[in-house]
């Protein structure tokens, strides 16, 4: 993700996903992230860019989560 700067196209492209493996990896991923978002931690300690990049990609992250289930 930190190719892009941005989480949402690499969010779209996952969720376009059907396979069984890719959903399941998906849910487990969105209820990590969600603990994580409630906690104001950022879900992304192994990114790369810059700071505000960073906040700016755990932006997306909460808005796309906010259109999830």
């Amino acid at each position: 993700m930190t190719a892009s700067s941005s989480v949402t196209p690499w969010l779209a492209r996952w969720e376009a996903e059907t396979s069984p493996t890719a959903r399941h990896h998906l849910d487990e991923s969105v209820s990590c992230w969600r603990e994580e978002l409630m906690s104001e931690t950022s879900p992304f300690t192994w990114w790369w860019g810059t700071e505000a990049e960073e906040r700016a990609a755990w932006h997306e992250l909460k808005v796309w989560l906010a259109g999830q289930r």
